[in-house]
């Protein structure tokens, strides 16, 4: 066993997706910490050195999070607890969960959120999980500096710090709001004991997970969350929450969804025939179907020949796209994307569907997501240059196709 798959098989995190360096690097910074040089050796040591693999962990698990990330989902979250729980519930506590909770800035602006909209403290309870124990301490006592502000956020935050010199210390009835605990999203236990959740939130970790550790995440997630609940994930996670069924919030900007009731994962069936290696060399290449007329200026669907091939699905998801059979290309996207979430390909196939569809929203997320995870991806940014220029934002469509234009130069090179 290597240590990447160790890491993998304990947390769920990728190497591929983290980056085999930065694993390396960490795990190497230990070995001389240990005083030992062989990796072999250093991987039996850490498997019987619980105290060893927390602080590997601490290396590998970086914390990134500020107060009130993506405002959009905390003003739907107001908005829904308002408008939709409150109303449902004339007793009883709202209960909300923040995994992983990382130095506590999303829980603690769950509870700013909540504070500020009237409901009283003894109408909600607040849980904060996280893998790393440094994270929580930090979290436990409420101190933070100014980079956990970003933007212009302070000045509506300032009533609830207390400012000493280059700290800000959290109030007071802001921090007993969270019960924060030290856990594990792969853990088969995870809160075992705990009342199922009416609201959840787990942003930005699934992009960092295994295939089948996004299964078995979706698995807990769904034992926490009662039917009929609603998560929220980060922005390029919710492909296969839809996928499995979950009702994607139309509130622009929040990356929430309901889970339905009740709730079954829809098993992936790939239509008969359509088997890996029948796709044509112009397979992202598609003509809509009658009916569905393609948007104009979307233009078709450029050539990737360095696709991985990852099974059936996505070969499948080429082929429906080649037939115009758009709706059915996206299923089988967004179930290859339950598998392999952090797969460019799939991402930027599915950005093209979008736009053939004529949802150009959905189809920037996608592209964003698609050079998040490969920025040479050329064609990915001419498209998103396309719908830059759409809009009329000629400015980032200058951008983008310069940045484009020095991918194709570097390409040429080598």
């Amino acid at each position: 066993m290597t240590i990447e798959r160790l890491l993998e098989q304990k947390t769920g995190l990728s190497a591929e997706t983290l980056g085999r360096g930065a694993v390396e690097k960490a795990m190497h910074r230990r070995m001389a910490a240990c005083g030992i040089r062989d990796a072999v050796r250093y991987l039996t040591h850490i498997r019987h050195a619980p105290p060893e693999w927390e602080a590997l962990t601490e290396l590998v698990v970086v914390p990134e999070t500020w107060f009130f990330r993506n405002r959009a989902s905390f003003v739907f979250l107001k908005s829904y607890v308002m408008n939709d729980w409150l109303p449902a519930h004339d007793s009883g506590r709202l209960r909300i969960l923040s995994l992983p909770c990382s130095t506590g800035e999303e829980p603690y602006s769950v509870a700013m959120t909540l504070l500020e909209a009237g409901l009283p403290r003894t109408r909600f309870h607040i849980d904060a999980a996280d893998i790393s124990g440094r994270a929580l301490e930090r979290a436990g006592r409420g101190e933070y500096t100014r980079g956990a502000f970003r933007g212009n956020g302070y000045p509506f935050l300032k009533p609830y710090f207390q400012k000493t010199g280059g700290i800000y210390r959290l109030r007071q009835d802001v921090r007993t709001a969270v019960r924060f605990s030290k856990s594990n999203l792969m853990a088969p236990d995870l809160l075992a004991r705990e009342p199922v959740y009416d609201i959840l939130f787990c942003r930005n970790l699934m992009i960092y997970l295994s295939p089948s550790a996004l299964r078995r995440a979706m698995r807990t997630i769904e034992r926490l969350l009662i039917p009929d609940g609603m998560l929220f994930v980060g922005h390029a996670e919710h492909e296969p929450f839809r996928a499995a069924g979950y009702i994607w919030s139309p509130h622009p900007g929040a990356f929430a969804l309901r889970r339905p009731a009740p709730s079954r994962p829809r098993p992936y069936t790939a239509p008969a025939g359509k088997r890996a290696g029948q796709i044509c060399e112009s397979a992202y290449r598609f003509t809509p179907r009658p009916g569905n007329p393609h948007p104009a200026n979307r233009g078709s669907i450029p050539d990737r020949p360095d696709l991985p091939a990852d099974g059936d699905m996505l070969e499948t998801a080429r082929r429906l796209a080649d037939q115009g059979m758009l709706e059915e290309a996206m299923r089988c996207c967004q179930a290859c994307l339950c598998l392999r979430p952090s797969h460019a390909g799939a991402h930027f196939l599915a950005g093209m569907i979008c736009r053939a569809l004529g949802d150009e929203v959905q189809a920037e997320t996608c592209l964003d997501r698609t050079v998040y995870l490969d920025p040479n991806h050329h064609e990915a940014l001419i498209q998103l240059a396309l719908i830059a220029e759409h809009r009329g934002n000629r400015v980032r469509a200058a951008q983008l196709r310069s940045r484009a234009e020095r991918v194709r130069r570097r390409e040429k090179r080598t």
